[in-house]
């Protein structure tokens, strides 16, 4: 895929990741076109940049959203899909990641960050989009079982967690309050960009 060009690979350090994207634990992402690096890729060349330390599976994984041109789903279902597509590629040409427990919880917080779904409907929706796959291996299904265990075991404090969430400020209300913040956090990651020679607009989080 590199030896023409359609894909291109950057590995950086963890603090300028850290930098670029705002986010301290991310390993790796990929720029498509039409999502929030939109004006990064060009439309030309994918690109996926990851840390360092990130281990081959995250490459295939990113390398997998970019062949499909992925872009963030209207609908969470797809959102989980694609996912669980992605890791599939990756196992299929690491033997990796054996175990889905991490990205169970990556999912569960990207159903209420990205989507606002209340807690018990993201199991739901994950259940749905795990369970009847026959293409995966049965310890992910073991790791979502373990993973939905947990969380109804947890059920009242989710919710309260929620309800408090809820009576909280509106998105809106909460991005125009940190709207000076985010101004001076992405002039941040303008800059880090423009050290890796990579020129665009405003950075999202990745």
């Amino acid at each position: 895929m590199n030896k023409n060009n359609e894909i291109r690979v950057k590995r950086i350090s963890p603090r300028e990741m850290t930098k670029l994207t705002g986010v301290s634990d991310i390993t790796g992402f990929a720029l498509k076109k039409g999502e929030r690096f939109d004006k990064l890729s060009g439309g030309k060349t994918g690109l996926i940049v990851l840390r360092n330390d990130a281990p081959k599976n995250t490459e295939f994984h990113e390398i997998y959203h970019a062949k499909a041109r992925h872009t963030k789903p209207r609908n969470p279902r797809t959102f989980v899909r694609q996912e669980i597509d992605a890791d599939k590629y990756a196992y299929e040409n690491t033997g990796q990641p054996k175990h889905l427990e991490r990205h169970c919880r990556g999912l569960f917080l990207g159903l209420r960050d990205d989507y606002d779904i209340p807690p018990l409907q993201r199991l739901t929706i994950m259940r749905q989009e795990i369970m009847p796959r026959k293409d995966i291996p049965k310890t992910w299904k073991d790791d979502f079982k373990a993973f939905e265990q947990e969380g109804k075991t947890h059920k009242k404090s989710m919710g309260e967690a929620w309800r408090l969430y809820r009576a909280g400020l509106s998105m809106k209300e909460a991005k125009r309050e940190t709207k000076s913040l985010r101004e001076a956090e992405n002039k941040a990651r303008n800059s880090a960009w423009k050290r890796l020679g990579i020129t665009g607009t405003e950075m999202g989080r990745a």
